[in-house]
């Protein structure tokens, strides 16, 4: 006899046959579930439809039919559904936000910054200007869009900073490409924003420094060769090269 709505809270502990293999397992007075009882290859399956408390007795006839039609198919329910809650963890697994790549990106590449203010000055950038709209936002889902809306706002104004956050998101969805959260192209990249924006240099045109006057280059090269930076020794030979000239 098919179950009834009037019905059910009368029923002592046991499963109870509704109809086409529905069956509602009481496991207590306040716990019961929906269960879909069926056959496959000749082995018997029980399939969890849901609790009580939350699938009534029309939902869970109707979640047991659309089982049924899988049947029909061809399809095992159980080894459908299991391939479905596989598929979603690795959707789950494969998602990230914008703010949590960007600080574990931070993390890994901490090292390569000179010093740690250096560093926290990357971070801070982008918690300034890119996680307000990027911050909840699935590195997956990013596109050029999103990235001009964070540039456009200080692209005008504050030129050199907008460049900085530029490479920097760029630097944070390149390493969200390398570990398979997200598929290229890089929206951040420079041909990209290039497209979209003027360039840097028509906004705020170089500005050189003035020439050291001669008589000051000595004292100039004597506290040049005291630093031990890479830039230093450069400017250095750039110097010898063309006095060579």
């Amino acid at each position: 006899m098919a179950l009834t709505i009037k019905g059910i809270p009368k029923l002592k502990v046991g499963r109870h046959h509704d109809e086409h293999g529905l069956y509602l397992n009481v496991r207590s007075k306040t716990s019961a579930a929906w269960e879909y009882r069926y056959q496959f290859d000749l082995k018997e399956y029980f399939l969890g439809l849901g609790p009580l408390h939350t699938i009534d007795l029309y939902e869970a006839r109707e979640r047991a039919r659309n089982e049924r039609k899988l049947l029909i198919d061809g399809v095992n329910p159980k080894v459908a559904k299991d391939a479905e809650r596989a598929a979603r963890k690795v959707a789950q697994v494969k998602t990230i936000l914008f703010k949590i790549a960007a600080e574990t990106h931070f993390k890994e590449h901490a090292g390569k910054y000179k010093n740690a203010k250096a560093g926290a000055q990357v971070l801070s950038s982008l918690r300034a200007y890119a996680f307000p709209v990027l911050g909840s936002v699935a590195v997956s889902e990013i596109d050029s869009a999103l990235v001009l809306a964070v540039l456009r706002p200080i692209w005008f104004t504050k030129t050199e900073t907008a460049g900085r956050v530029r490479q920097r998101i760029e630097a944070v969805l390149a390493w969200s490409i390398a570990h398979g959260y997200r598929a290229g192209p890089n929206p951040a990249s420079r041909e990209v924003i290039a497209a979209a924006l003027p360039s840097r240099a028509s906004i705020a045109p170089v500005e050189h420094f003035p020439a050291l006057p001669y008589p000051e280059l000595p004292a100039f090269m004597a506290d040049l060769r005291k630093r031990e930076a890479i830039s230093a020794r450069a400017l250095e030979y750039r110097r010898g090269s063309i006095r060579d000239q």
